[in-house]
């Protein structure tokens, strides 16, 4: 199996760097590391030339995280995808843990590990956080702790670019709605930043995309029950 990683970045500079370390240092051999910038402004391609050769570098006018996601899609020639959030880190054995399953299973398509959150280090003692919340391990459907066969792109089509917040939701909703098999691991396989840019904290005006999503799901499950 080629595996195709993917991390797009969007003035990224103070993490970025960490985050693609935590990709290169893998026990689990990739094929292609796909950096995707989105249109940054602040010096992140800058951290992003130093892992060249490494790694293959693609721009794009800002367009999103879905069209970042789906640009690197796209891209790649691996035939499973990966991908990791340019502000958070893979643990040492994220694809040691997520390819596993894949490699016994023909019939399962996508696996899910568990994050663990963590406060950046930058703001220790200026935030005040639940520490014992932030502290446990949480499970739930997101692009950084999966891994996905990329013929399920060829199946059901890209993410939805229109959406700022939702859109991987919005996708693997689309995934289960078309029949495709998917596992959930019990194991922590990314640790996930709390910073003061994240982007669902920027876009909170944007929350109404994930009632579009909820929409879009019951739409489509009533199509499918009327087929029936």
């Amino acid at each position: 199996m080629k595996i195709s990683a993917i991390i797009p970045f969007y003035n990224s500079e103070k993490y970025l760097e960490e985050a693609v370390n935590s990709v290169l240092k893998q026990k689990t051999d990739i094929f292609e590391v796909l950096l995707i910038d989105d249109g940054s402004v602040d010096n992140s391609m800058k951290v992003a030339e130093k892992f060249l050769p490494d790694v293959t570098i693609l721009t794009q006018q800002n367009s999103g995280a879905a069209a970042a996601r789906n640009n690197g899609v796209k891209h790649s020639k691996g035939d499973i995808i990966a991908f990791l959030d340019s502000d958070d880190i893979w643990t040492d054995n994220h694809l040691n843990i997520l390819i596993e399953p894949l490699m016994s299973n023909n019939n399962i398509d996508i696996v899910f590990g568990r994050f663990k959150a963590f406060i950046s280090p930058e703001l220790i003692g200026q935030i005040n956080v639940d520490l014992d919340n932030i502290n446990n391990v949480e499970s739930g459907y997101f692009p950084q702790t999966s891994i996905i066969r990329k013929s399920v792109f060829d199946q059901i089509g890209y993410m939805d670019s229109t959406l700022e917040l939702g859109e991987f939701i919005d996708w693997f909703s689309r995934a289960k709605d078309s029949g495709i098999n998917f596992a959930s691991l019990p194991e922590v396989v990314t640790y996930r930043r709390i910073h003061k840019t994240n982007q669902g904290m920027l876009k909170r005006n944007h929350y109404k995309d994930y009632l579009k999503v909820l929409h879009s799901s019951i739409k489509r499950k009533k199509s499918l029950d009327e087929k029936q």
